[in-house]
């Protein structure tokens, strides 16, 4: 009998999973598997990245409450409208806009 004669989705239809295990490969080529130094190398880029992002809203924390009141008053009000605008695109995009159902579940 010829081992490759039927292909493996037609050999899953058949129920000829046995043929299936005899000639697949027992273990995971290396190829398809993440190395430990880009996987270190991932967490730490990680890390970094929440470091950096923690650092700079304490230095902007910090510039706000170096400006006079009316000035942090006015950079308020930008973040706040910049804020809820974004908020509001997030939750338009939630939402299910189909053309049958147009419903603003979280509007």
């Amino acid at each position: 009998m010829n081992k490759l004669s039927v292909n493996s989705l037609e050999n899953c239809e058949l129920g000829n999973i046995a043929a299936e295990r005899i000639y697949a490969p027992s273990t995971i080529h290396r190829q398809q598997c993440v190395s430990t130094p880009i996987l270190i190398r991932g967490i730490l880029m990680l890390i970094l990245f929440n470091i950096c992002l923690v650092a700079g809203v304490y230095f902007f924390y910090v510039y706000v409450n170096t400006l006079p009141t009316d000035e942090r008053n006015k950079l308020n009000t930008a973040f706040c409208s910049v804020a809820a605008i974004l908020v509001f695109i997030s939750l338009l995009n939630l939402g299910d806009l189909s053309k049958t159902n147009s419903n603003f579940y979280y509007i």
